[in-house]
């Protein structure tokens, strides 16, 4: 299939530009970063100075007697390790953007260190730049960890024809809204639908229609639930949503209006207009409910419409 057929995960081979590594994408993220955690990126910035003034007493006369203290020789050693163990730590535990706002910090706070002592302290001045390479360089690669953790997530939960949730992921949230509906008692439901006569689409017409006919019913599903809503594919031509907040008399009409939709909804393969139809079955969710129970009713309402020919709606009361 090829990435013309419908929303697909993308594995390509990572680059700093896709990234976000380009400075305005980078800037973008530190003030996020910054807003977010605003007092981790002021302790953060106010360590680095402090670490930093080992260096910054050498070019300043008026400091000179702070050297002579038995822990300056300690601090002066080893600032830019501690400094960089404590942005690696931010950089890889909580954002990359604010690990690397740390490093551009401390270039510029040593900076009049490097512009005065550049030929005495050359050797020195190397090393300080090596290792703030090195730590840039180790952020870089947490964002690339950090990315590819959310495709490996992405790649686990969705399907990667509709771009919609999978049958795991679909279960998992149907598991946390029948908690929802335990602990605060608010309407809820399921709707489980079939296509009515896909497999025929696919026979006569190949996969690729197939797959263009469930991408087009994906896009009807998300424009006609709400942002609180769960739209899954559980597989082969069967969807399921989770409706919250929502009583079955009202589940019943968001399935009716799903239903005229399908039926509106038209594909253009080569020369031939492609067009389904879908049974549904909708289940209100009891605080009782379990998984199985409310996928088992569902399934057994659709085919409820599937048995009557099609193309309509079955309720079935609270399932406990």
């Amino acid at each position: 299939m090829t990435a013309a057929d419908g929303p697909q995960i993308d594995i390509e081979p990572l680059s700093p530009s896709r990234l976000g590594l380009r400075p305005a994408e980078w800037l973008r993220r530190i003030r996020a970063a910054v807003l977010a955690y605003p007092r981790l990126a002021a302790g953060m910035l106010l360590a680095v100075t402090v670490l930093s003034f080992a260096d910054l007493v050498e070019i300043i006369p008026a400091l000179e007697p702070v050297t002579h203290h038995a822990w300056f020789p300690f601090i002066h050693a080893t600032h830019i390790v501690l400094s960089m163990i404590l942005l690696l730590y931010i950089g890889h535990r909580v954002e990359p953007a604010l690990g690397l706002l740390g490093v551009g910090w401390l270039l510029i706070v040593l900076a009049p260190y490097i512009v005065m002592r550049h030929r005495e302290e050359l050797p020195e001045i190397v090393r300080l730049l090596a290792m703030m390479g090195a730590m840039g360089f180790a952020i870089y690669l947490s964002a690339v960890r950090k990315q590819l953790q959310d495709v490996l997530h992405e790649l686990a939960i969705r399907d990667p024809v509709t771009g919609l949730l999978n049958r795991r992921q679909f279960e998992r949230e149907l598991a946390r809204q029948i908690l929802v509906v335990e602990r605060y008692r608010i309407p809820a439901a399921v709707v489980y639908l079939d296509l009515d006569k896909f497999k025929a689409v696919n026979d006569s017409l190949g996969h690729q229609a197939g797959d263009r006919l469930l991408i087009g019913i994906a896009e009807i599903l998300k424009q006609n639930i709400r942002a609180t809503d769960v739209a899954a594919r559980l597989g082969g031509d069967e969807f399921a949503l989770i409706l919250t907040y929502t009583s079955l008399d009202e589940a019943k009409t968001v399935a009716e209006r799903l239903a005229q939709a399908f039926r509106e909804h038209h594909v253009s393969i080569g020369d031939q207009l492609v067009a389904t139809t879908g049974s549904f079955g909708v289940v209100g969710i009891d605080r009782k409910s379990s998984v199985s129970a409310l996928m088992v009713a569902a399934d057994l309402a659709m085919y409820a419409v599937k048995n009557r020919g099609g193309n309509g709606v079955s309720l079935v009361p609270l399932i406990a």
